[in-house]
């Protein structure tokens, strides 16, 4: 018989007989009791806790110790010292459960002696599936461990806080071991970890120092995320099965980025700048991301037809004026060198959210669209534009409107078919770039614009322009997200 999980119950002895108790209708009173071994464990599986699972003995002698059967063996907020009396207590059957799961709570006071005893006892007992997390005391002292080997444990998911520490490493092999998720925890010297998990197939961890090296030949999906202060600054990953990757860090400009994954099929690249970083002299970039575009599950990012591996490259940039302090404190990128760090190229959507702060983005836009990694692959624009502080004129000479020619320039953008604007103000320059865009892009299909709520400009322009390129279809709706029907005349 099988649970949901699909995990097989097992077989246990023939049911004993329990004696039948007569109530006063002359009928048995406890019937639950007289049905097979096999059916009462999945009673016992509901309840989710050894504990409780234990308890049950109370109400007849039928159930005592049938909880030790149960293929998973779940701790909710149990003191260590008695789950390591029970385990003690069945690493000696000649059958132990497969799956352990174990959540101490803080109130149980476990300090580094107390769970380096706990871990002892779980390799005693040997699972071959391994949960166990700590919601540890923030005024717990750091504890470093020395973490035990588990030969025969298939998955390991270890959730501690951040004052805990594995170190130094175990000295055998993780021979059978498949999956491996670290939160919380720090691991020194996570690299060697992984060349003694040979069967590697998926990978979680918290990196703890400034550099990510994963070398694997088995690993097939990665999920990387550095440590809060840690400022990552290299990226060495060589995974030639490596399917799907995650990696969410912070960095400053000086970013060394070696990726060699050819299997590679869905990337989440999620990278925060500690610096104040120039973008083109006057813009701020904040954020870069890339992302698989179903995530969204939004209509504008994602089409049915589309694969999982159509990603969207999205930026968030802010104008200058938000700044606290002297520009001569940023550090200017080159975007196109940023471009090139990217785990993959193959994305389809540019989404970009821009504060503008009253500014002109069209020179903006205009830039970023003539880079080769850009204009060569996109197929859809969506550009948000908002303006958080409220709205002003830009000065004469902002460079926000460099270079000044943008607006009478053309670019080759052969595969845009698609072109989604939030926060359209009506103002000359977003006139000029629309128009920039219907002439740069032949196979331009659908353009809609989303008015913003301070418009104060003329929809019947916008129309017009519609007009002008009857090849594609044009639309246009309120802030509020009603459609603004065009003019009568």
């Amino acid at each position: 018989m099988e649970l949901r999980s699909g995990r097989r119950v097992r077989r246990s002895p023939p049911p004993r007989r329990a004696r039948s108790r007569r109530g006063p209708s002359g009928g048995a009173d406890d019937r639950l009791s007289t049905l097979p071994d096999d059916m009462l464990l999945l009673v016992l599986a509901r309840l989710r806790c050894a504990r409780s699972a234990a308890r049950t003995g109370i109400l007849s002698r039928r159930w005592r110790g049938l909880w030790t059967c149960l293929p998973d063996l779940t701790f909710r907020d149990v003191a260590p010292i008695k789950i390591e009396a029970v385990l003690a207590r069945l690493a000696s059957s000649p059958t132990v459960p497969a799956t352990l799961d174990i959540d101490i709570h803080p109130t149980h006071c476990a300090d580094g002696a107390r769970l380096a005893c706990l871990l002892d006892a779980v390799v005693m007992f040997s699972p071959r599936e391994l949960r166990i997390s700590y919601q540890f005391d923030s005024d717990m002292e750091a504890v470093d461990l020395h973490p035990p080997c588990f030969p025969r444990a298939t998955s390991l998911e270890i959730h501690w806080g951040a004052n805990i520490c594995f170190t130094p490493l175990p000295s055998g092999e993780f021979s059978a071991l498949e999956r491996l998720s670290l939160g919380g925890a720090s691991v020194i010297g996570i690299d060697t970890l992984i060349t003694r998990c040979p069967c590697l197939r998926m990978l979680t961890v918290i990196m703890p120092t400034s550099g990510i090296k994963v070398h694997s030949v088995s690993l097939q999906t990665l999920d990387v995320f550095s440590d809060e202060e840690v400022c990552i600054s290299s990226i060495d990953i060589v995974t030639p099965k490596l399917k799907q990757l995650e990696l969410i860090f912070d960095t400053d400009t000086d970013l060394s980025v070696s990726i060699s994954a050819p299997m590679v099929e869905e990337v989440m690249w999620s990278r925060g700048f500690t610096e104040t970083t120039l973008l083109f002299g006057f813009w701020l970039l904040g954020h870069m991301a890339l992302m698989p575009a179903y995530r969204f599950g939004d209509g504008y990012y994602w089409r049915e037809e589309d694969t999982r591996s159509v990603h969207v490259l999205y930026l968030v940039i802010s104008s200058t004026d938000q700044l606290e302090f002297d520009l001569d404190m940023a550090h200017e990128v080159e975007f196109a060198q940023e471009m090139k760090k990217l785990p993959v190229i193959n994305f389809s959507v540019l989404k970009l959210l821009i504060e503008t702060h009253g500014h002109v983005f069209g020179a903006l836009v205009q830039r970023l669209l003539g880079l080769d990694q850009i204009c060569a692959v996109m197929k859809r624009l969506l550009v948000t534009a908002s303006s958080i502080l409220g709205r002003r004129a830009c000065q004469e000479d902002c460079p926000c409107d460099e270079p000044k020619n943008w607006r009478c320039q053309s670019l080759s953008l052969t595969r845009l078919e698609e072109v989604h604007i939030v926060g359209f103000t009506g103002e000359d320059h977003g006139h000029d770039f629309l128009k920039m865009i219907f002439r740069s892009s032949p196979m331009l299909n659908r353009v809609t614009l989303q008015l913003a709520y301070n418009f104060g400009g003329c929809t019947k322009k916008i129309y017009n322009t519609f007009l002008a390129y009857p090849d594609v279809k044009g639309y246009v709706y309120f802030n509020s997200g009603e459609l603004v029907p065009p003019p009568s005349d």
